[in-house]
């Protein structure tokens, strides 16, 4: 870890936690060209020096929320929906799909949040403004060309589902949900609408921050790095076994497929996108917002970026658990401690 950055996204995370009237959340920090873990942050921590009030808290300070826990992963998951609808070839840079603000599928309601909170529609929408606007209809109509089956197989490619095998114990898997699944755990079968859900990273899906981190980190540069801690370690007699550095998957989509997703991510964090605290930034980054929908819940709060957008350096993950919106509440975090 680089400590400086550690203890910078600690103390950002835990005030803004506490602000957000939650002190629940997680923030990754990831090299990644490298794969390496410069900042790794569970809030609330705990005081070494007094264990036993810390084992009486219920907002559980060691559970690790980092790697261990599982949460919806909302709109950032719109990530792997835009790769699967085009490394498909169901949708390509020049389709449009037009953002009606609301419609009705199998007696469900689905609908933009820009609709359902200000009345208004984006139009029509190539994928690179869908991905800047976070259009929740895009992905909706997305979700249901690619199918459950398209879906899953980019989810799982890209390592959700699974463990990431960092070099920490008792890492979670994940939820990457199917009809197998649905049927035995909720005793009913799996619909079109349920589909839908899961293309803009709702319904059953569940995610790590850590796999979403993995999933950021392959946005900056196209590849798909296992995360790790140690690069190193110095035995006895100077004996030194060298760790570190590990591809697990390259060339998974094409580049203009890749580019295309990067240009929307760039446009997020620009006026008209969805990442508000970035467009006076004084660099270039490429960014996704996200907002977790929680069943009586405030919902869960994500950001994800990468700086800066050429020859990126860092790739950073943020989530304040039932914080709010993504845009308002995980991206201020963000830019706090990339500045």
């Amino acid at each position: 870890l680089d400590a400086k950055l550690q203890q910078a996204s600690y103390d950002v995370l835990k005030k803004q936690a506490e602000k957000a009237g939650t002190k629940k959340g997680a923030l990754i920090i990831q090299e990644p060209m490298s794969g390496e873990i410069l900042a790794l942050v569970s809030v609330p921590s705990f005081n070494p020096e007094d264990i036993g009030r810390s084992v009486a808290d219920l907002n559980k300070p060691f559970f690790n929320r980092a790697i261990q826990g599982n949460y919806a992963p909302g709109s950032v998951f719109k990530v792997i929906t835009a790769l699967s609808g085009l490394e498909s070839g169901k949708i390509d840079r020049d389709t449009e799909i037009e953002d009606v603000g609301v419609f009705e599928f199998g007696g469900t309601r689905f609908s933009n949040w820009f609709y359902s909170q200000y009345g208004k529609t984006d139009g029509f929408l190539k994928i690179d403004k869908a991905i800047a606007r976070s259009n929740d209809i895009f992905f909706y109509r997305l979700a249901e060309k690619v199918g459950l089956d398209g879906l899953r197989t980019t989810a799982m490619d890209f390592g959700f589902g699974q463990k990431t095998g960092i070099d920490l114990p008792n890492e979670a898997f994940g939820l990457v949900p199917d009809e197998v699944w649905k049927q035995s755990v909720i005793g009913d079968g799996w619909f079109t609408g349920d589909t839908m859900h899961l293309g803009i990273g709702q319904g059953f899906m569940l995610t790590t921050p850590l796999q979403i981190s993995s999933m950021t980190a392959f946005a900056a540069t196209g590849r798909l790095m296992k995360p790790f801690l140690v690069t190193r370690i110095d035995g006895e007699a100077g004996k030194i076994v060298h760790l570190g550095s590990k591809i697990l998957k390259e060339n998974m989509v094409s580049k203009d497929n890749l580019d295309l997703l990067r240009l929307g991510m760039g446009k997020a964090c620009e006026t008209g996108g969805t990442g508000a605290p970035f467009f006076s930034a004084k660099y270039k980054v490429g960014c996704k917002t996200g907002t977790a929908e929680e069943a009586g819940k405030n919902p869960h709060a994500w950001f994800i970026v990468f700086a800066p957008f050429e020859k990126s350096e860092v790739a950073m993950t943020v989530l304040v658990e039932n914080g709010g919106e993504g845009s308002g509440v995980a991206a201020p975090i963000a830019k706090e401690v990339l500045d």
